[in-house]
């Protein structure tokens, strides 16, 4: 099995949220395995930064798919990663047959507060390169919100990510709501995973992959691909992880954790434009610490939740979501994290950049610190009296 899932016990999990009701003990936890493609990177010699340029190995990848598939499929959110992946299809000339926006909008008001990278993002950069994309279709995917909610009033599980964000965008949430325009022999490329880098206290450089950030389902039932890796080769991901690892150490950069700002900088790609760059779903809507961390101030979670809570068929969303927040958080509290703001993170292995050293279950050995660096418009949050 290579597509990304947890094992315990020789029982495999596909989420997170899933496996926690299974845990009894910290013990149990620190056991869970988040196999994230460990035999396609241990087949490499991981530590060395790949010869080929990052230019030829994503054009690579551009035709790889090409080939594979009669018909591609890219889920655009329009922010940096999709980004990156768009890119090489234009500059190889590529066709795309679709590209899909998955509409975070489940109001299903055309709220422009609940769907802010549709409008700033998405459409922007569709009719920059309306040229390009003459033979493309262009999709936009709606979330109905009669299916957020399941018929006993209870959260729909499909919509909730592990870190308990409201809604996710990912292949499991495709596949259940528009399964007859998902499951159509397309290869539906996701631009996945994101290229971070860990740095431990002693400056030793580390790959790794947080299962909260990382889309999860049975990756093979619908021709789902990972544009930055595949389950046969990494080569792609350790450029561009090992391109993270030069930039650190050229400027001298101590932190523990890399974001989206350094892979901007360290690839010389710059941002579409300043939505793009300022990196939305990272964004807290508070300057209270005891507050920073928690889902319901956090980015394009926040926005969704304001907006229901404007409208007289879903205002009394945020406080049904609340509850369930508060009641999955009080079901296993020994697996919160330091912030007590949601569960503990599980890491793939830690895989170090300078030599064959692997850190397997590393589930308490790092834990990124809270970054609030990202800043949205002045000009927005005025707008929209947040500031």
């Amino acid at each position: 099995m290579n597509y990304p899932h947890f094992r315990l016990h020789d029982k495999v999990y596909f989420r997170k949220i899933d496996l926690l009701p299974t845990l009894k003990t910290l013990k149990d936890f620190n056991n869970v395995h988040y196999y994230f493609y460990d035999d396609v990177i241990k087949s490499t010699s991981w530590w060395k930064e790949p010869i080929e340029s990052f230019d030829t190995l994503m054009s690579q990848r551009v035709f790889e798919l090409k080939d594979r598939y009669s018909k591609l499929r890219l889920f655009l959110s329009g922010g940096y990663d999709s980004y990156l992946t768009f890119l090489y299809f234009l500059k190889n000339k590529v066709t795309l047959d679709e590209i899909v926006y998955i509409r975070t909008d489940f109001s299903e008001t055309n709220d422009k507060l609940a769907d802010i990278e549709l409008y700033e993002q998405f459409y922007p950069l569709i009719y920059k390169y309306e040229n390009q994309l003459k033979n493309t279709e262009i999709k936009v995917w709606s979330t109905p919100f009669s299916k957020i909610m399941n018929i006993d009033g209870a959260f729909n599980i499909h919509t909730i990510s592990d870190n308990l964000n409201v809604f996710t965008a990912s292949p499991q949430v495709c596949k259940y709501f528009h399964e007859k325009d998902f499951v159509t022999g397309h290869g539906n490329i996701w631009s996945d995973p994101k290229p971070t880098i860990s740095m431990s206290q002693d400056g030793q450089i580390y790959y790794s992959v947080n299962s909260d950030e990382n889309y999860q389902g049975d990756l093979d039932s619908v021709n789902n691909e990972f544009f930055f890796l595949s389950d046969t080769n990494c080569t792609l991901l350790l450029k561009m992880v090992h391109i993270l690892k030069n930039y650190f150490l050229i400027n001298g950069i101590q932190k523990n954790k890399s974001d989206g700002n350094d892979l901007v900088e360290a690839l010389q790609i710059p941002y579409f434009n300043d939505w793009q760059a300022s990196n939305l779903g990272k964004v807290y809507f508070t300057d209270n610490p005891l507050r920073i961390g928690f889902p319901f101030y956090r980015g394009k979670n926040y926005l969704r939740l304001q907006t229901a809570a404007k409208h007289e068929h879903s205002k009394h969303f945020f406080t049904m979501w609340k509850e369930y927040y508060i009641q999955n958080m009080k079901i296993n509290p020994i697996f919160l994290n330091n912030q007590r703001t949601s569960f503990r993170p599980i890491f793939s292995n830690f895989y170090n950049l300078s030599t064959n050293e692997i850190i397997e279950s590393p589930n308490f050995i790092f834990h990124p610190v809270h970054s609030n660096s990202y800043k949205l418009p002045t000009k927005f949050l005025i707008e929209q009296g947040l500031f």
